[in-house]
């Protein structure tokens, strides 16, 4: 009998064990930690992966598919890297409510960044910023060198400079790859903070936010043309100001209306070719186009008559989001902002790292982290503050430049 309860006592105490082990490799304390990758430039993720293989596995989720319905099914990730925006709003929301980011971690890194990352209860935050892109002016130096041209401090100097350079070289003037709908979003996301302030930029979120709800709730297909019109049609629109702009420039011929045609590969051409005194993209855009066609221009930010103090410039910030709390997270979380791997992750990426003080590739890099910490919180731009997928992105995009070439 004796034999008989200690062969039970022994068997409990097995089952016990088991039970334990099973919750702690449920919980991941055991396991790898898994990242995955949501909208991050895709030539970036090669390389946040080399620096990062012996610490997780990973997973790269489709950016055509909603961020949501892809974190309802499968396993979920231990750590999110994705944008700023929709994109991270969602992520937060359905991160655990356990979850956060000690606020240690946010020692070093510049204000204006802190300042737009969402806190969770308490003293910690919801996500950790990692690295800056900014939507940029491309100045081809060489060809500036050639004008009476002195400074660009404003958009009458751009101005100037086009029209001496179009006359010298018989160029195409100002240029981006309007053809993608997320470049001509940003590019009247920055107009409009640029020209109206930020009040203009959420009164645009606002607007597609509210026409998309409304469609939605008539069960009807969002109508992009609608949301075009009731963005820039009108005095009071909020992107009036930047369409009209946009608009006149076209008219003065200093941009080429061919930009709304432009991808990024012809973009790149037309630069290679020496047909562009001036082109408009974005930081990770600018990294992505071979050294020597780049080499030439040097950027600047989007002039504007405000002081420094009121800007909010158009500068996607991508986001770690923790989705578990347990030590090696926590752990790989510490290594994403350290000084070493952020200077890494610069070198690699050619974006802005989100510390302040740490070793940049470059002017273009380190100029995009002073521009925005020397500003206000980063806007996302108004491609990423929706969960419209990227042909629909294309369609507003498409009725955007038509409306504003009427």
């Amino acid at each position: 009998m004796k034999k008989y309860q200690k062969c039970i006592v022994i068997t409990g105490i097995i089952a016990v064990i088991l039970a334990v082990a099973v919750s702690i490799f449920a919980t991941g304390r055991f396991r790898r930690p898994l990242v995955a990758f949501y909208r991050i430039p895709e030539q970036n993720i090669p390389f946040i992966k080399s620096l990062l293989e012996k610490d997780a596995d990973f997973k790269e989720y489709d950016n055509k598919v909603s961020l949501y319905s892809q974190l309802q099914s499968g396993r979920k990730p231990d750590i999110l890297l994705t944008t700023s925006g929709q994109p991270l709003k969602t992520a937060e929301s359905l991160a655990p409510k356990n979850t956060s980011v000690p606020l240690a971690l946010f020692a070093d890194i510049t204000t204006s960044i802190r300042s737009a990352a969402t806190k969770a209860p308490g003293e910690n935050y919801k996500s950790l910023p990692l690295l800056a892109s900014h939507f940029e002016v491309d100045i081809n130096v060489r060809k500036l060198r050639k004008t009476s041209v002195k400074n660009i401090n404003t958009w009458d100097d751009i101005a100037s400079f086009i029209r001496e350079s179009k006359k010298k070289n018989n160029d195409l003037g100002l240029i981006f790859a309007g053809r993608d709908g997320t470049t001509t979003l940003d590019l009247l996301s920055a107009l409009a903070e640029a020209l109206n302030g930020k009040a203009a930029y959420d009164a645009a979120v606002t607007i597609i936010q509210d026409t998309i709800a409304e469609y939605a709730q008539k069960e009807k297909p969002v109508n992009l043309d609608d949301v075009a019109s009731r963005l820039v049609e009108g005095i009071n629109a909020p992107l009036y100001d930047a369409a009209q702009f946009l608009r006149k420039w076209i008219k003065d011929g200093l941009i080429t209306a061919e930009s709304f045609s432009m991808d990024r590969q012809t973009l790149s051409a037309f630069m290679q070719n020496n047909m562009a005194s001036v082109a408009i993209m974005s930081l990770a855009d600018h990294r992505s186009i071979k050294h020597d066609i780049i080499e030439p221009f040097t950027s600047i930010f989007f002039p504007s008559e405000m002081s420094p103090e009121l800007r909010h410039f158009v500068a996607p910030v991508y986001y770690a989001v923790p989705f578990s709390q347990n030590s090696r997270s926590t752990a790989l979380l510490k290594k994403l902002i350290s000084t070493e791997t952020q200077e890494n992750l610069s070198y690699a990426t050619g974006l802005a790292p989100a510390l302040a003080r740490c070793k940049t590739p470059d002017k273009q890099a380190n100029d995009a982290r002073y521009w925005i910490a020397a500003t206000n919180a980063p806007l996302p731009g108004l491609s990423r503050e929706t969960s419209l997928s990227d042909e629909q992105l294309r369609v507003l995009g498409a009725a955007l430049a038509n409306l504003i070439r009427k």
